[in-house]
């Protein structure tokens, strides 16, 4: 007598029993081995997947679907990933949104608040908002980024990487261009980063200095 694939001759040498191949080196599984009849199946961890051969495993990046949920950063762990927030926010208790610290006054030493400003705080006709770079998180999230504003001495078309890592555009200028301090948002990802152009220092152009909010 023989057995199927699977299984092992009893010592009658009539019946036969399955064979627990994950007895053996965890049936040559790399994370899990579970037990079947006439057979062996392995799985993984959370965190990875299954590799054609059946047995080994790698790790999954979360991160390269939808930023893995982060609503700002995301960093791919071994089987796992963490979210982080950009400077000025706390992560959330659900760690994947991040909400303002309330210490928060980014960008505000390149512009001008309404209350120092001689100019209206709008868009001016030279200063329209562009069409397709919106702010997707930061403090007018959802907003559309200003296609040119000034701030810090410079002149920039499109988003800015001064005093951050991560790209941001002016939401709201005054009629002379400048950034209105506090109206700002980290650009999303169809923007144009420009690294920026001087302003003239000329008795007609307008101060950029900072004022205080």
């Amino acid at each position: 007598c023989s057995c199927n694939s699977g299984y092992g001759l009893n010592g009658n040498s009539r019946t036969c029993d399955d064979v627990d191949e994950c007895a053996v080196q965890n049936g040559g599984c790399e994370h899990n081995c579970s037990n079947t009849a006439g057979s062996f199946k392995c799985s993984c961890n959370s965190g990875y997947r299954l590799n054609r051969n059946g047995l080994t495993c790698s790790d999954v990046d979360e991160c390269s679907v939808q930023n893995g949920g982060c609503e700002h950063k995301c960093q791919n762990t071994a089987g796992s990933f963490t979210c982080s927030c950009n400077s000025g926010y706390k992560l959330n208790a659900n760690g994947l949104t991040c909400d303002a610290s309330g210490q928060i006054t980014p960008f505000g030493g390149g512009g001008r608040t309404s209350a120092t400003a001689t100019a209206t705080a709008v868009l001016s006709a030279t200063h329209t908002s562009t069409g397709g770079c919106i702010a997707v998180s930061g403090a007018d999230a959802g907003l559309p980024c200003v296609e040119d504003f000034n701030y810090g001495g410079m002149r920039y078309h499109g988003c800015s990487m001064a005093e951050s890592s991560v790209p941001w555009c002016a939401t709201q200028v005054l009629a002379d261009g400048t950034y209105l301090t506090g109206h700002w948002g980290y650009c999303s990802s169809v923007c144009v980063t420009d690294a920026g152009t001087p302003l003239r220092q000329t008795g007609s152009q307008p101060s950029t200095g900072g004022g205080s909010g």
